[in-house]
Parts: C-alpha cells; structure tokens; sequence
C-alpha cells in the first residue's frame, strides 16, 4: 500500500528491469484485472497496477465529505503522476483501460514529463457525458442517472449472476468469464463505501472527453 494524501492505496508490482508500466483499470474493476498480463509483461518491464482512489481494495473516502470534486479524472491523474514521482520513481507508460483511459490522458496532459507514451485500450468515450446530450436534456442528466445507478446497484447489479451477463457483453471470449473474473469485480464493490463512489461517478457528466484530452 501507498498512502496518498492520507489515504491508502493498494497496488501490485512486478519485475526488476527495463522500462516501466503503470496499468490503469476502468470502471469497476481494480489491478486483479491485469492478473493474466502483470506476469507477462514483467519478464521485460517494471509493472505496476494501481488501485485508484474509491475502487478495488484502495480506500472509499465518503463523496459527502470530500466533496462534489473529488472523483474526478483530475484527482485521478494528480493521483498517477504522484504515484509515479512517489512509488516508480520514474516515468512511465500508462496502459490503460475503459475510465483509465481518460485517467492517463489527464495524466500526461498535467504532466508530460512524466508520460513516456500512452496504450488505450477500450477507452471510455463517456456517452453519458452533458455535452454529448440534447441541450433540452442536460438540466436532468445528473438525476436521470443518479436514478438508474441507485436502481440498477441496488436492484440487480452487486450479484453474481447479474456481474456474470454483464461481462459476458464485454468479452468476446466467454469463456473468459470465469467465476474467479466474477469474484474479482464484484467482491470490492461490496466494500464499504463502494457503493457511494459508483453512485457518486454514475452522475459525474462533467470534466474532460477524450477527443478534448487526445490533442
């Protein structure tokens, strides 16, 4: 673990030469989704796999008491570049997943001595996002999905069954999917104070898109 502005954060760490990688997850899941590319990549890099603040097994500060601009891409971003300065001791690569895209864009933008290149896998294009809506619908973007988050997490989704389908839409190979995969996702997000940061990022419409971020 790294403490990081009081708070804890867990990360993972492999091999003991060439250049270094910062693996970056999305949305929901934590740095056990790299479980299968970690010891891969560690045969020729430094990797490191990061928990971001509010996810996998890093801690939850509440949102009503850090405030409406906490989970944000710029707290994700200050958060690696200071784990970079802090824990790699040197720049890196940010590979990146989903919401970890935006995150490592914010990064290398802040600070782009610290970036030596970027990998965006699946990156988020954040449909969701106010500008991306009809301009009679954005007043009620916000609550539209604070709605849906407290209907769907505390409907269906936090199950393992409901983890399972949803995955199975994401993987093309479903035999993927396995119930360790399941367990991985679901398990950290029935920590305490998980259930508040997905709802509080569920109605985050605002901050940067990739297509601002990229140039």
């Amino acid at each position: 673990t790294w403490n990081w502005k009081g708070s804890s954060t867990r990360y993972q760490c492999s091999g003991s030469s060439g250049p270094a990688l910062v693996l970056v997850h999305g949305f929901g899941p934590n740095s056990n989704h790299w479980r299968k590319n970690i010891p891969v990549l560690a045969k020729s890099h430094r990797v490191y796999a990061i928990d971001l603040i509010g996810y996998g097994y890093s801690d939850k500060p509440n949102p009503r008491e850090v405030g409406d601009s906490f989970y944000i891409f710029e707290t994700w971003g200050s958060q690696l570049n200071d784990f970079c300065s802090s824990v790699v001791k040197d720049k890196a690569f940010f590979i990146c997943n989903s919401i970890g895209g935006l995150v490592g864009l914010q990064a290398a933008v802040a600070k782009p001595e610290i970036c030596r290149g970027l990998f965006l896998l699946n990156i988020s294009l954040r449909m969701l996002h106010v500008k991306k809506q009809p301009w009679f619908g954005r007043p009620f973007i916000a609550s539209f999905q604070s709605l849906l988050g407290r209907q769907l997490f505390f409907g269906s989704v936090a199950t393992p069954e409901s983890v399972r389908s949803i995955l199975c839409q994401c993987y093309h190979d479903t035999s993927q999917v396995t119930e360790e995969l399941v367990q991985i996702i679901l398990h950290p997000g029935l920590e305490p104070g998980a259930v508040d940061v997905f709802l509080e990022f569920i109605c985050y419409t605002g901050g940067p898109l990739p297509e601002e971020l990229l140039p």
